[in-house]
Order: structure tokens, then sequence, then C-alpha cells
């Protein structure tokens, strides 16, 4: 199916697009003395969730609310129950105490603010279920707070930033090329993205929702999977996790921010069953954590949350 080909082609764009945007990033702001601080918490801190901005954003302006919002949705079931459950099998995730009562709960407060918004019906008797522009400004105001707390948490303790390299010979011209090169990728990527999903979806008479919870969100989630499954095998759990908690509240209040703000997204209601699964699995998660020895996401619960994220695969897939 030629619809199928282009459509993996354009998933292949949106990482490689995000590779070279951080990359390109890092470099430059390297060669102007910006702070490794500064070049943590935005360009690689936000680098591995831009295939999943790119893909809501050109959904949402085409008007296709589902896919907007079933790929930050179903990246963010995918980081938790699937990239989580390989990282941890990988490699035990000792996980700091602050990340489980601070990080994670932020976490859950974004899904949970993510249901109230979109539930308009239930909740002030709307005729329709919106995300207004509104509510894109509200989510972008947690999405501040988020790097704000960041920005304090991370203040005064450099050694948990990435290593940017600080070579002042670093060329301008070769960084401008792949931040210029990349946004083009990432422009095309998610154009393509969208486009074949929206066709594959018709031929296969599925919903826009479905392919955008699985077969997109599974597509765009590949730098997290990478980024955390890279980190647990060299040990290093604040990246693991941090990379997964991190790229779910901004998919949520800046991604889905961007995205209503740009277009108002419609919501419908059978969406509200993965957003259950979202906030069942992050409250099920912190409980893990807090049960398990020193704080530790052991391979056993790896392992659960993998058949886990399988069985809900499988019941969605019953249910079309």
């Amino acid at each position: 199916m030629a619809e199928f080909f282009l459509f993996i082609v354009g998933l292949v764009l949106l990482v490689r697009g995000a590779d070279f945007l951080v990359y390109g990033g890092a470099r430059l702001a390297s060669r102007f003395g910006i702070s490794e601080l500064i070049v943590g918490l935005t360009v690689v801190a936000l680098g591995t969730s831009l295939p999943e901005l790119s893909v809501s954003l050109t959904a949402a302006i085409r008007g296709s609310a589902d896919l907007a919002l079933g790929n930050a949705v179903g990246s963010n079931i995918a980081n938790l129950l699937l990239i989580l459950g390989i990282s941890s099998i990988v490699y035990p995730l000792a996980i700091k105490r602050r990340t489980t009562l601070i990080e994670f709960p932020f976490s859950l407060l974004a899904a949970i603010t993510l249901w109230i918004l979109a539930n308009d019906q239930f909740f002030i008797k709307s005729p329709q279920n919106i995300l207004s522009r509104l509510d894109g400004f509200i989510f972008l105001i947690f999405a501040s707070a988020f790097v704000f707390y960041l920005y304090k948490s991370f203040k005064s303790r450099s050694d948990d930033l990435p290593e940017i390299p600080t070579n002042h010979e670093i060329n301008v011209w070769e960084a401008g090329a792949k931040i210029f090169g990349g946004a083009l990728l990432l422009i095309f990527g998610g154009q393509m993205v969208v486009g074949e999903a929206s066709a594959i979806a018709a031929a296969l008479g599925v919903s826009q929702t479905f392919i955008g919870i699985f077969i997109i969100a599974l597509g765009t989630s590949l730098p997290e999977l990478a980024t955390s499954v890279l980190a647990a095998y060299k040990k290093n759990a604040d990246i693991a996790v941090g990379n997964i908690i991190g790229s779910n509240i901004i998919n949520i209040f800046l991604v889905i921010g961007i995205s209503a703000i740009a277009r108002p997204l419609e919501y419908h209601g059978q969406l509200n069953f993965d957003l259950a699964v979202l906030i069942l699995s992050t409250t099920l998660i912190i409980g893990a954590i807090l049960s398990g020895k020193n704080h530790k996401f052991e391979r056993s619960f790896g392992v659960v949350f993998i058949l886990a994220y399988l069985a809900y695969l499988a019941y969605s897939v019953y249910k079309i």
C-alpha cells in the first residue's frame, strides 16, 4: 500500500528532523556561550517531543482533531506502559523521591486537566466538547510553570544536565543548516504522516483516533524509546525516567496547548477511555515505585506494564 509506505517515510523524516534540530540548536547555543542549563531545558528537553508537536499541530490546522489528540494521548500511554516497561527490564530504575512525589503527580495533573477541560458537556453542560483557544492558553500556563520548576530544581545541579560541547570553534553555518534542515524535515514529515494516516484510516474503515493513538503515537515515541532504553542500559535512571515524564507533561500542556490555540479541537467522548487508562497507569506507577525496594521500578513491574499495554491494544482493536 503506497499510503503506508509514505506514512513510514514521514515518520522517518520526523525522527531525523528532531535529531537535526536538537543537535544544531545545542551546538549553536554553545557557540554563543548560552549556558548548558538553558540548552538542556529547551533544546534537549523538548527535542524528543518535536515529532508529537509537528503531527498534532499539523492535524489541528487541517481540522483533524482526532489525530491531534489521539497522537498526544497515545504517545503518553506508550511512554508509560511500553517504554518505561522496556527500560526497567533493561535495568531496574531507581527513581528519586522528588520525581515520585512531584514530577509524576505533575504528569497525573496534566492528564486530569485534559479530561476536565475537554469534557464540556459533562462539567458545564455545553452542547459539544471543545478544547478552545482559552483552554490552550491554560495548558501553556501549566507548561510555563513546569519549565520554571525545572529551572529552580536544576539551577544548582549542573551535573544533572546533558553535556553540551563548549568549543567555540563550532561551525555556525553547519549548526544553522542542521536547524533549518531539521525544521523542514519536521514540517514535511508531519504533513506526510497526517495526510497518509487519514488515508489509511479511511481505507481500513477505522477512526482517526485509533490511528493516532497507536500507529502515529508509537512512531512519534521512537525518540523517547531510544533515549530511555539507552539511558537504562547505561544505568542512568534519571535520564530514562525524566525523559518519559517530561515528555508526557509536554505532550499535553505544550503540544495540545499549541494545537488548540492554532485551531480549537473538537473532543469526542470515546477518548475518555484512553484518558482513563493514562490516569490509572500514572497512579499505578506511583504506587509501584513507592512499594518497591529503595523506590525502584523493578523488572517485574516492567513486565506487568508491557502486558498491560498489549491488553490495552488488544481491547482497543476488539472494540473497533
